[in-house]
């Protein structure tokens, strides 16, 4: 393993590592399996040390290393404390025990032991202890230790795509992403994500998400496009939470299950169908409640909190009778949910912040043309045109008026 990649396993261990390495180190954990498992292993050393009782050394000792010191350094005039009378009815001994040849061999042994315990565990740095009172046992208490969650896919279905630093790969289940990845679903696709034990996460077709924290308080991804379903799997204490950070909004909570749809980047739309979640708009934390949904504009003054829809609006103008192929692209106007995503002919459409929507497709006579409007919940409405009917033909050309011509009759 690199010294580097090691030097910052010993500062996370020791509570050392900033906010902005911690980062990185997680990136490269996620990236190295190696690291992964000397970080695992570690991390189990580090908190059974951590819960041994701290021992204190014979008081003897410590006096005698003190007089020591002072017999063969110490300056003139410096007294070092002397030990405490010893009870009586107890002889002491003729000679120092620490004067001995035989204790001198045994703390050169035990300073040997120390050594090559320490060599062969490099990750761990004994954490500073003070001394407690006479006839005190202490236990130290385990330091915090970092956490991550595994983010692993499920579940595939079409195309799903994976967006790394290393560039961009078809993904499977059984995959891993790493933090920064993006996840991305085309027309048809479907993946299913298991962050930890904390909760599942469907991606439907044409979404994108990205991982941005993977530690255990706090698992985050970032809703780039497209629509969600987050099912809780664990009663935990840590949450996931979902963001949309150009709108400064951020989603999470313990609900059995919650949905979040961006239809464009300037607007997305959260919903509760079991439980509840907190929301933060703007520095601002409100609730959202099961049943109910919250839209969000980014130029809008104020989100809007509305009951779950059934379906979504969908009314088209002109009426299907009247549409007819021609030479020039067929022209479709109409109105759905201002939070929903809209299809034509299975390809995603634009639909502005109102829900209307203005629509050109190249059509031939007896074609068929299918609309169809998404909501947070997945249902859909669907609009058939068709098949069109052919250009008017020509009528018989009507005289005009300069067309006529003028006689004049005599009698």
């Amino acid at each position: 393993m690199k010294r580097k990649l090691r030097k910052s396993l010993d500062a996370v261990l020791d509570g050392l590592l900033g906010k902005q390495e911690s980062d990185l180190l997680l990136e490269d954990l996620h990236r190295d399996p190696e690291a992964r498992a000397v970080l695992a292993l570690e991390q189990r050393i580090h908190q059974a040390l951590a819960t041994l009782p701290a021992r204190q050394p014979a008081r003897d000792l410590k006096f005698g290393v003190l007089r020591a010191i002072e017999a063969s350094a110490g300056p003139a005039g410096v007294a070092f404390p002397r030990p405490a009378p010893r009870p009586a009815g107890r002889e002491p001994l003729s000679r120092p025990l620490w004067a001995t040849p035989v204790m001198w061999a045994g703390i050169a042994l035990a300073a040997g032991s120390v050594i090559v315990t320490v060599a062969t565990i490099p990750l761990r740095r004994s954490a500073p202890r003070t001394e407690a009172p006479a006839g005190v046992q202490t236990t130290q208490a385990p330091r915090p230790v970092l956490a991550l969650v595994p983010c692993r896919i499920l579940r595939v279905e079409g195309e799903v795509q994976g967006k790394t630093a290393q560039g961009t790969t078809a993904l499977r289940a059984g995959d891993t992403l790493a933090r920064g990845d993006v996840l991305w679903t085309g027309e048809g696709g479907e993946a299913t994500v298991e962050i930890g034990s904390t909760a599942r996460l469907l991606i439907h077709e044409t979404s994108e998400i990205q991982i941005r924290d993977l530690s255990a308080e706090a698992p985050t991804l970032a809703l780039l496009t497209g629509r969600v379903t987050v099912q809780r799997t664990a009663q935990s204490p840590s949450a996931l939470r979902l963001q949309a950070q150009e709108l400064a909004l951020e989603a999470g909570g313990n609900a059995e299950e919650w949905m979040a749809l961006r239809p464009a980047p300037d607007r997305v739309v959260f919903g509760v169908r079991q439980g509840a979640i907190q929301l933060t708009v703007s520095g601002q934390t409100l609730t959202l409640r099961e049943g109910f949904q919250l839209k969000f504009w980014k130029d809008h003054p104020a989100p809007e909190t509305t009951p779950l829809p059934e379906d979504p609006e969908l009314a088209l103008t002109p009426a299907a009778r009247e549409l007819r192929a021609g030479a020039k692209p067929l022209r479709i106007e109409g109105k759905t949910d201002s939070h929903a995503r809209l299809w034509l002919q299975k390809k995603l459409v634009a639909v502005d912040g109102l829900g209307r929507f203005e629509l050109s497709a190249d059509a031939r006579p007896g074609d068929t043309l299918t609309i169809e409007a998404e909501n947070l919940l997945g249902h859909r409405t669907r609009r058939t045109l068709g098949p069109l009917l052919p250009p008017r033909k020509p009528s018989a050309k009507t005289p005009q008026k300069d067309d006529i011509k003028k006689y004049k009759i005599e009698w």
